[in-house]
Parts: structure tokens; C-alpha cells; sequence
């Protein structure tokens, strides 16, 4: 049974593009589990409930878990691991002397809940998080670009972060859309499913899922395939 844990960014993304629906899908078709650490939680449902422009959102979130579609992990043996991998993460690249915040609270508290999993499989759809796990020395270029500074890496931090997080396999919410998808998700479009398919994918990408044009081209094909 696949188990995603899932990032606030992979979930903004479905809530605010209409596509949650392939959560309750792919728990249904495929067996798949997504899972929430309390910060996630707290940042996605918890806090965002007084405030109208989010309440929907957090409404839907909370419905999902009232439900059953998304679980809700308990907190109490991920703080010392989440605060391992925070001061790995924002000890490794500095600027002028200075340490990057690069990783903040819900992510690392996604990466202490996937550590010792079997197969960890992480959805998350901000790009910095997805390129320290998978490419620090890209990241390290392209910060250098937003900087125009030079971009110091404490190779040690890095080294033991790259360590603890493991061999994990990162998602986003394009690739749960794209599975859904291959499953059946769109049909109720009938002849319209190929085009809803492939608006949901630029959906998703104004919505803050960081993927390129060229990925979204070879998205567009699965229904093809």
C-alpha cells in the first residue's frame, strides 16, 4: 500500500486547483495512503479557519480527514527529528557569513515522519524543498543567480542531511493528478477527458506546482501512452 506524506505546498495546490478529489480517488482505486504530520495540519486547517479567503480550504482538508482519505500522523515522537533535519537544512547554505532559512517547520516535520519508512514517497510541490533533497548543487546554482552572491555549502551539514533523509522518492501534485488519471479519474468527462486532464496539469502549475513546460508536455501524453 503506497504511503505519501504529504506537504502543505502538494496540498494548496489540489485544494486550490479543484483536484483534491484525486485524494479520495487514489485511496479508493489504488489502496493509497496520505498522511499529514500535526504541522501540516495546523498550517493547512487549524489556522487558516478564521481567516475567510482560507476557510474553504481548510474545511475541504478537514473533511478529507473526518473521513478518512488523509490521516492524521500523531506529533509526539517527531519533534527531536524534525529539529535535526531543520538545523541541517538552514546550517548548509550561507551568504555572506550568514546561514539560508531554507526549510521550515511542516517540511521537516514530513521528512521526520518518512524517516524509517520502508518506502518513503514525499508529495511536495515548492521547489526548494524538491531540489535539496534531489539536486543541492543545482539549488546552489540557482541560488547564486537569486543572490548574485556567492553561495557557500557546509558540506558537512549537507552531506549528514542528504544522509538522514535516505533514499526517498519525491512527488508532486502533477504525478497524483497524472496516476489518477492513467486509473480512470477523468472519465465522467467522456470525449472532454483528455482536456480536463491536461487543464488540470496548468492548473496546478499557476497554483504554485513547480514544473516545467517541458514536463508538462510529457504529462500531456499519459492518456496517449
Amino acid at each position: 500500500m503506497p504511503r505519501v506524506i504529504c506537504d502543505t505546498s502538494s496540498l494548496i495546490s489540489l485544494m486550490d486547483t479543484c483536484t483534491s478529489g484525486v485524494l479520495r480517488f487514489l485511496r479508493e482505486k489504488a489502496d493509497a495512503r496520505f498522511l499529514v504530520p500535526p504541522g501540516v495540519y495546523e498550517e493547512m486547517v487549524s489556522r487558516p479557519l478564521g481567516i475567510k479567503r482560507y476557510g474553504y480550504s481548510a474545511v475541504r482538508l478537514r473533511k478529507l480527514v473526518e473521513d478518512e482519505i488523509v490521516e492524521l500522523l500523531p506529533g509526539k515522537d517527531l519533534a527531536q527529528r524534525t529539529q535535526e533535519f531543520l538545523g541541517l537544512a538552514n546550517n548548509s547554505f550561507f551568504v555572506d557569513g550568514r546561514p539560508l532559512r531554507i526549510l521550515h517547520e511542516g517540511e521537516a516535520e514530513c521528512l521526520a515522519a518518512l524517516k524509517g519508512s520502508r518506502h518513503p514517497i514525499l508529495a511536495v510541490d515548492e521547489k526548494t524543498t524538491r531540489l535539496l533533497l534531489e539536486d543541492p548543487k543545482r539549488m546552489r546554482e540557482l541560488m547564486q543567480g537569486e543572490y548574485q552572491r556567492k553561495i557557500v555549502v557546509n558540506k558537512t551539514s549537507m552531506d549528514r542531511f542528504q544522509q538522514l533523509a535516505g533514499d526517498m522518492l519525491v512527488v508532486r501534485s502533477t504525478e497524483l493528478v497524472a496516476l489518477a488519471a492513467k486509473r480512470g479519474f477523468f472519465e465522467e468527462y467522456g470525449s472532454e477527458a483528455l482536456e480536463a486532464y491536461h487543464a488540470s496539469l496548468y492548473a496546478l502549475r499557476y497554483a504554485g506546482c513547480s514544473i516545467s513546460s517541458d514536463e508538462l508536455l510529457q504529462y500531456e501524453r499519459t492518456l496517449l501512452d
